[in-house]
């Protein structure tokens, strides 16, 4: 059955990307074949775009994951990947010509985790044997557990490391943090917030924060962990925050605090939601003295302290306030309940030239 599932699915695939990218709308399209006829109705994915590719989870296999997260039952396990968001852009290019370029300061994983099942017409085995009538369902696995089939409530299959471990391996991001890192090729000039499930309202945010030359795939098992367990999916979902260490600590402050806050004002413009409210940051880090400044109170040190060592007019001094006012002058990020700090050097590391390292990991709450 879950193979017919499978089999089904592709094809309808390949006619509703078909009849979609010709201008075709909604969520249902119905195909016939050789007798056959398949009705399918895709809305429960939530979908904002015409899919790339549709992918058997059973044909990816997985290198750099300890453990591949699944739950037995009914349906074609899938994942559907979508066009990525274009993040990397030439380092030389001007202020200008990059802003025509950039994409937004978030979004989901192009790969979506999918099950989909088949339903056959008619009330009795001999009516169903008969019919060459089906309807094609396709579900989130993280939001459906169990569909009702023939009067019966029946555990529905479902796959949550296959569409992550599919991103991350076209994500090319292991050679891109590094040319970012020392200024080479291609490189990411401000930072990504990825919502690696789609936006649920009544889960809180793990928000995750990466360190120098690192990117997202630094959290490949952390994430696969969390939303391979039932209890810890059923109440968080991962954000993982893509920026450019090669930029100034308090310039990527900014600017993560900024994607953060636009993307929450997006999903949430309320605020209410409890996905705005007690928030878990965890840094690994760079990551970590990232997270501890976003939750820090600047004071008004730092801009004074730049400001006072030069004589400047009052208009020149105004200028600079408003320019390195936001970098040098914050108020920590509401709604965080608990920081969690992985091997951050708050108070300096040799390789910056200090005569000592302080590593290890602090949990405060």
């Amino acid at each position: 059955y879950n193979n017919a599932a499978e089999q089904a699915a592709a094809m309808v695939f390949a006619r509703a990307r078909e009849q979609a990218l010709d201008g075709g709308g909604g969520s249902a399209v119905k195909v016939s074949a050789s007798g056959w006829t398949v009705s399918a109705r895709y809305d429960d994915l939530g979908l904002q775009s015409v899919p790339r590719s549709l992918v058997a989870a059973s044909s990816i296999g997985f290198a750099g994951l300890r453990s591949t997260y699944r739950r037995d039952g009914f349906g074609a396990e899938l994942v559907v990947v979508m066009e990525p968001s274009v993040l990397a852009v030439p380092l030389q290019e001007e202020p200008e010509e990059m802003t025509a370029v950039r994409g937004p300061v978030y979004s989901e994983m192009p790969a979506i985790n999918a099950t989909a099942i088949l339903r056959f017409g008619g009330n009795t085995l001999e009516q169903v044997l008969a019919t060459r009538q089906i309807s094609l369902e396709a579900y989130a696995p993280e939001r459906t557990a169990t569909v009702q089939m023939e009067g019966q409530q029946v555990p529905l299959a479902g796959n949550y490391t296959a569409a992550y471990g599919l991103w991350l391996a076209q994500s090319g991001f292991a050679g891109q943090s590094l040319r970012t890192l020392f200024g080479r090729g291609e490189g990411i000039v401000e930072p990504h917030i990825y919502l690696m499930q789609p936006y649920d309202p009544d889960k809180r945010i793990l928000f995750l924060l990466h360190g120098l030359a690192s990117s997202p795939e630094a959290w490949v098992n952390l994430v696969n962990e969390v939303t391979g367990d039932r209890q810890l999916r059923d109440n968080y979902q991962v954000w993982s925050v893509y920026y450019p260490t090669n930029a100034p600590v308090a310039l990527n402050r900014y600017t993560i605090s900024r994607a953060l806050n636009r993307t929450l004002k997006h999903f949430d413009p309320a605020g209410t939601a409890r996905a705005s409210q007690d928030m878990v940051f965890v840094g690994h880090s760079m990551g970590g003295i990232l997270a501890r400044l976003m939750l820090s109170d600047s004071g008004d040190t730092l801009l004074a302290s730049l400001l006072d060592r030069h004589q400047l007019s009052r208009e020149r001094r105004a200028r600079i306030e408003k320019r390195l006012g936001p970098m040098l002058q914050w108020q920590p990020q509401p709604n965080v309940s608990r920081a969690v700090f992985i091997a951050a050097p708050h108070q300096g590391t040799d390789i910056a030239g200090n005569t000592r390292n302080y590593g290890g990991a602090a949990d405060i709450g």
